[in-house]
């Protein structure tokens, strides 16, 4: 008899048995005089595993098997070499001893979840997500803000497990996007165009509507995701030309519908970004990542074209932020109040501590009561408190150096007739007879501070210019305070050609 090798059938010489050869992994040894494990290959590989010469058992050949972890398991609580079966079945020393601790248990539960491995302890088990997928278009109709937050507390609640945001956003997402389809074919059911795609909400949720007919609208139905309960009946093609009553988030937007509008025509560049970014400040969110609470179907509604993805609009503001935009906005700013025909304005300077990455100079924080990064903002405002202009600076120049510079910028900013005279009340720091001199000079502005270290001695009542008296009501209607002032108006001993005005206040407790 001739034994026929496998290389002799791949060479053409004739085999009785055409099956695939058995092929050894784990041998016996010392510590393993019994148990044999060979291969066999082909479409669907498997172990075979042996007890002296006797086929005990055959297992497929997948590692994510339970049967492939079970036999593992066995063969290590048998005392088979760890390091043998490491290799021969690339399965981790306490991942085995891991199965074959949960083998020897008894307990199903503990076998279950280490046959399972890390998978197997995830916190949204199917019913959690059977249970989302029942209350998400409930919650997320009726707001559109922290419905994550409060779908986690009722999960909580019913199931005691703890889920964080990041653990039910994919899941989330996938219902936004089914629920936000089946809006699309319900619209287009009903009659409507296609890009009109109504908030899906409760029937208890208020509606917004203009020019309420005689008989009542039909609303859009709600529909939820399919499998969950009966579908809402849809409107035939055949239904009246009724617009549809549809429930808007952010609708305050339309108080200041005027100065949206007004905003993307002054500002030729990015005008509808503007107006969006304008909006969201509105709404409350104070920044780019902020804007991820907000309804953008209801801002399309409102304004008109949006972007939401926050990458994109850091690009932009990035872009705007260098070209021309600031001059315009706060040209349309400074019309909005008036301040061309304004002749007295406020330069008041905010020193604020920097905590940014570029390279700027230390000045003297008051907030740290030391120097560190400082940034300044000078700001003009009108005599009723609204700002109209400001430029940020570093502690290059003092803030003397810098109102010489930034006037003429205002000026022309605020768009100031070229010959009209406007005067500056500040605060001391511009306290300089070089800059006073200046403003002597100039014919087109005039400067008003305060001057420190009064003495008594300088008040003469004989010599008072005027007096005037100030009545200020207090909580009741009936008690009111009459604060009266004196003031003497001289010329300044220090610059004659300045004026020195000194006044005196009474206490009307005194």
């Amino acid at each position: 008899m001739k034994m026929i090798t496998s290389t002799e059938c791949e060479r053409g010489g004739t085999c009785s048995n055409p099956s695939p050869l058995l092929q050894p992994v784990l041998g016996t040894d010392k510590r393993n005089p019994i148990f044999s494990v060979c291969r066999r290959g082909g479409t669907a590989p498997s172990l075979h595993v042996y007890y002296g010469a006797e086929l005990l058992e055959v297992v497929p050949e997948d590692r994510q098997h339970p049967a492939y972890k079970l036999l593992v398991a066995r063969l290590y609580n048998a005392g088979v070499k760890g390091l043998a079966l490491q290799r021969h079945f690339q399965v981790d020393r306490k991942t085995m001893r891991r199965w074959g601790r949960a083998l020897q248990s008894g307990e199903a539960e503990q076998l279950i979840q280490a046959l399972a491995g890390r998978g197997g302890r995830r916190k949204l088990t199917p019913e959690i997500r059977a249970f989302v997928g029942v209350r998400f278009p409930e919650i997320y109709g009726q707001s559109r803000v922290g419905y994550s937050q409060r779908l986690r507390g009722e999960i909580e609640r019913v199931f005691a497990v703890k889920l964080s945001g990041e653990c039910l956003r994919p899941f989330l997402k996938s219902l936004r996007a089914e629920l936000r389809q089946e809006c699309q074919e319900l619209v287009v059911a009903g009659g409507m165009e296609k890009r009109e795609t109504p908030c899906v909400c409760p029937p208890e949720s208020p509606t917004v509507a203009v020019g309420v007919p005689a008989e009542p609208w039909p609303v859009a139905p709600s529909r939820p995701p399919p499998g969950l309960r009966k579908e809402s009946p849809v409107f035939p093609v055949s239904a009246p030309a009724w617009p549809v009553v549809r429930f808007c988030h952010h609708l305050g937007l339309l108080l200041f519908s005027a100065v949206l509008l007004g905003l993307e025509e002054a500002v030729a560049e990015g005008g509808w970004l503007l107006k969006q970014w304008l909006a969201t400040l509105l709404l409350g969110a104070v920044n780019i990542e902020q804007t991820k609470l907000l309804d953008f179907e209801d801002l399309g509604w409102l304004l008109g074209r949006t972007l939401r993805s926050l990458f994109p609009q850091r690009q932009l503001l990035s872009q705007l932020a260098q070209g021309s935009v600031g001059p315009q906005l706060l040209r349309f700013n400074a019309q909005r109040v008036g301040a061309a025909q304004r002749r007295d304005f406020y330069f008041d300077p905010h020193t604020k501590h920097y905590t940014g990455m570029q390279n700027v100079l230390k000045g003297w924080c008051a907030c740290l009561r030391w120097a560190d990064k400082v940034l300044h903002s000078d700001f003009f405002h009108t005599a009723e408190g609204q700002p109209v202009y400001f430029e940020c600076a570093d502690n290059y120049q003092d803030m003397r150096e810098r109102f010489a510079a930034l006037l003429p910028r205002f000026r022309q900013a605020v768009g100031l007739p070229a010959g009209a005279v406007v005067t500056c009340v500040m605060d001391r720091g511009i306290f300089s007879q070089e800059v006073f001199a200046q403003a002597v000079a100039s014919p087109n502005y005039h400067l008003i501070t305060w001057e420190k270290n009064f003495r008594p001695g300088q008040w003469d009542a004989q010599k008072r210019s005027g007096q005037y008296a100030l009545e200020r009501t207090r909580n009741n209607a009936q008690d009111k305070r009459v604060y009266r002032f004196e003031y003497l108006d001289q010329d300044w001993a220090k610059n004659p050609a300045m004026r020195q005005l000194i006044v005196r206040a009474t206490n009307p407790q005194s």
